[in-house]
């Protein structure tokens, strides 16, 4: 066993740390500090490679040594600048980027054993570096950064962590629109946490927190990406692009909406409307997928989910909803008499009917009796 390539990349990696087994006999991780230099790295991008080996027996071998290894002090920040090395082969970056996310489900809040095993010292590093990596690497492996990170955030933010909301806002700033998209996403995966919880004093202090800082900006780029759109209404590359985006802030906008109408969007629920009406009411066949495919499309996508919107606020805040009503049933019963039986239209089909039948059992049903409404 000794003299295997495994053993050789732990004994590189680790010195003494695992002596003379595998099995999970580690000291103390204040006892063993994982720089980051090129044996470190080197080594584990070695054991990377071999838990994608064919072969059981390597990858077995692999995966415990990386297990063992994993509480480490400095071992988040080694598995880290390994994922952010350009010249690193694809397939380890993401099998990097897969180990950091699970490393982090397993270990960043703790169990019923006890807290979390992971010093503190590291999990600020991690903090610091999190964003930027996401932004940075490919799509592969910002997905699992992605996902580790929204893991992070449901223990630390905003108390742990209150530099991630200024941090993302920052970006939104940015004229590379994957840089936003990536930004949103990570917004999205925090902020959906809010939809469905019982209503409590922290809930409703931290979604404070975070509408004081993001609905200005939020709003901002919701109308300079409706901006973009006949600009670009002939480049699909951009066009989907832009889409994704739009799409990302209707789901952010269902989030913050959720468990009450916040004073800013009443302000400016026009503004909203107004843009949530002509993405309903807006055409492109570059958006729209073949026949056979069996997703929708960004466009579709879009629609969808601004009926979820339209519906939410159609439910819950009738009231201050009732002026922007009769438009939004002719739009929407337009979407729905323009899309054809096939299973991909099953979502938008199903969001604008909710939404035609909250109006329908509402004490604004008399919309309907006017035929110019459909």
């Amino acid at each position: 066993l000794q003299r295997s390539p495994l053993w050789c990349n732990a004994s590189v990696l680790v010195g003494t740390f695992l002596g003379n087994c595998i099995a999970r006999c580690a000291l103390p991780a204040t006892q063993v500090i994982m720089e980051i230099n090129d044996q470190n790295l080197a080594a584990l991008s070695s054991s990377l490679e071999q838990t994608l080996s064919p072969d059981p027996h390597t990858r077995k071998q692999a995966e415990g040594f990386l297990r063992n290894a994993e509480l480490q002090a400095g071992f988040l920040q080694l598995v880290l600048h390994l994922i952010a090395t350009e010249s690193v082969q694809p397939p380890i970056r993401t099998a990097g980027a897969v180990l950091f996310k699970n490393t982090v489900k397993r270990h960043w809040a703790g169990d019923e054993d006890g807290p979390s095993k992971l010093l503190e010292s590291d999990k600020e590093q991690v903090k610091g570096a999190l964003v930027n990596l996401m932004l940075s690497c490919p799509p592969l492996v910002r997905r699992q950064i992605s996902e580790a990170l929204s893991i992070v955030a449901e223990c630390d933010f905003p108390a742990k962590w209150p530099t991630l909301l200024p941090e993302l806002i920052q970006r939104l700033g940015s004229n590379d629109l994957s840089t936003i998209i990536g930004v949103l996403e990570t917004a999205h995966s925090i902020f959906k946490s809010y939809r469905h919880q019982f209503k409590s004093d922290t809930l409703y202090i931290e979604i404070k927190f975070v509408l004081d800082s993001f609905q200005s900006p939020m709003l901002e780029l919701f109308k300079a990406l409706l901006q973009q759109i006949d600009p670009n209404g002939g480049n699909k590359d951009v066009l989907t692009l832009v889409f994704e985006a739009l799409l990302l802030l209707c789901r952010i906008f269902y989030s913050l909406n959720w468990q009450d109408l916040p004073e800013f969007f009443e302000d400016h629920m026009k503004e909203y409307m107004d843009g949530f009406l002509m993405l309903l009411r807006y055409e492109n066949q570059l958006l729209l997928t073949d026949d056979d495919d069996t997703d929708p499309g960004c466009l579709i996508r879009v629609k969808a989910a601004v009926c979820e919107n339209i519906n939410l606020y159609e439910e819950k805040y009738e009231e201050e909803f009732q002026r922007f009503l009769q438009p939004f049933v002719t739009a929407t019963w337009g979407v729905l008499l323009a899309l054809d039986e096939k299973e991909k239209h099953d979502r938008i089909v199903t969001t604008a009917i909710s939404f035609l039948g909250s109006v329908a059992k509402s004490v604004h049903h008399e919309v309907f009796k006017d035929a110019s409404a459909l």
